[in-house]
């Protein structure tokens, strides 16, 4: 993935290391790794996409946030991205919030959901839900299609 950058000598593409490349790898090892190869920002996957996925709790996951802002420093990556929200039919929108925060804490600009809810309106509600509570804390929603979902 890439964004136009600028810089002296002119624009170029800023590069984003997506960590479903490397998913066994935990993020801090992820950011490490694009900063030796040269990316320029990560999207770390922070709430499982899948049933072999890593789970952590909110606490777990805030430490681990906190413990990854002084590696962000040091290799001036950035964090495009945070993963996943599943939007489900029981989906309970501020039951997000603790990733939601986190996503913040670590400058990310987006969360990254999918949905497997077949009631499209239900589906568009729940989104939308989750966009309002994203807002404040400077993040956008995506919504990505997943082949494998």
């Amino acid at each position: 993935m890439s964004q136009s950058l600028s810089s002296k000598s002119g624009t170029r593409r800023a590069l984003w290391w997506a960590h479903l490349s490397l998913i066994a790898c935990p993020p801090d090892r992820l950011v490490t790794l694009a900063a030796e190869a040269g990316f320029d920002m990560v999207d770390l996957r922070l709430s499982p996409a899948t049933p072999t996925d890593r789970v952590y709790g909110a606490d777990e996951r805030m430490e681990l946030c906190r413990a990854l802002l002084p590696l962000l420093r040091e290799t001036g990556l950035k964090v495009w991205d945070v993963e996943i929200i599943r939007i489900t039919a029981r989906t309970r929108p501020e039951d997000h919030l603790p990733l939601i925060g986190a996503a913040s804490l670590l400058g990310a600009r987006r969360i990254k959901t999918v949905c497997d809810c077949e009631d499209p309106v239900l589906a568009a509600a729940l989104l939308a839900r989750l966009a309002e509570l994203a807002a404040p804390f400077g993040l956008t929603v995506d919504l990505e299609y997943m082949v494998f979902s």
